[in-house]
């Protein structure tokens, strides 16, 4: 009699799992599943993120015509989530005239939120060179600064995922100006684009165009 009540509860503790797993959300979360098991936990390495439950009967997916079910903690998985805003698009520089004794500048911030395991990155690509319409491109910052007097573009970054700290010139290799190696929210990085004249500079109506892509890392 008492092998007959041990085998049956334990049959019951490893099946348990597979009835009780379930999503439940509110405005400030999402769980996207819930197991009882008789124990777990989470391992990473710098290669893998694991997770591990003791007492699973299985941990497979099953699915028919009709619905899709999974069974153990090992078999639960999110929905792969990023959001990616820029606060403005179209910009001016201020001043809107370039002078030889100020650096005119013009800022937007991008905003990342994504629940991928390994973070994010936000990567910036020139599509236009900023130029005065007339072939003649402003030179790029070489030097980690925009100088008043002297003829140079580019762009500096600012927040907690910033990918550095000068200012950097821009081209068509994507540059990054923004990561993350775990999930976040509302992840906000600050953008300035700036440009600078001297004495030989060309005149004329200067503009440019700039590709944001934010990627994440699943």
């Amino acid at each position: 009699m008492k092998r007959f009540v041990l085998v049956t509860v334990f049959l019951f503790l490893l099946a348990l799992p597979a009835q009780l797993l379930a999503e439940s959300s509110s405005e400030s979360y999402i769980l996207w599943g819930s197991a009882v098991t008789a124990g777990g936990a989470r391992a990473t390495s710098a290669n893998y993120i694991n997770y591990i439950s003791v007492g699973d009967l299985s941990s497979d997916p099953m699915d028919s015509a009709n619905y899709h079910g999974v069974i153990g903690l090992e078999a639960l998985y999110e929905e792969p989530v990023m959001t990616f805003s820029i606060a403005t698009t179209d910009l001016s520089l201020i001043p809107n005239i370039l002078s030889l004794v100020s650096v005119s500048t013009a800022s937007t911030s991008v905003t990342v939120s994504t629940n991928a395991d390994f973070g994010y990155v936000v990567t910036v690509t020139e599509t236009t060179a900023f130029n005065n319409g007339q072939g003649r491109v402003l030179a790029d910052v070489t030097d980690g600064e925009v100088t008043a007097g002297s003829e140079e573009f580019g762009l500096a970054v600012a927040g907690d995922d910033a990918a550095f700290g000068d200012d950097r010139g821009l081209s068509a290799v994507p540059l990054t100006i923004a990561s993350r190696g775990i999930w976040g929210a509302d992840r906000t990085t600050n953008l300035t684009f700036k440009a600078a004249i001297s004495s030989a500079s060309a005149s004329g109506h200067y503009s440019g165009t700039y590709t944001l892509i934010a990627t994440s890392n699943f």
